[in-house]
């Protein structure tokens, strides 16, 4: 997924939309705001090989969404 590269890569990396993630806690925002039919995927990408900021940021989504 386009987020989790851009999480994992910070505000710069490659086809992240800058403005759109500035913080740990605006990647959550936005994540949130897909709503539960985002979760199937969020719970597809927890395992996979991620950061520790980045598992956070998702378990968090998932604890709070479900």
């Amino acid at each position: 997924m386009h987020w989790v590269t851009v999480i994992e890569g910070g505000e710069f990396c490659e086809g992240s939309p800058y403005s759109f993630w500035k913080t740990d806690y605006e990647a959550y925002e936005q994540l949130a705001g897909l709503g539960a039919s985002a979760l199937p995927v969020i719970r597809e990408h927890m395992n996979g090989k991620l950061e520790d900021h980045t598992r956070y940021i998702l378990e968090t989504v998932i604890e709070d969404m479900s």
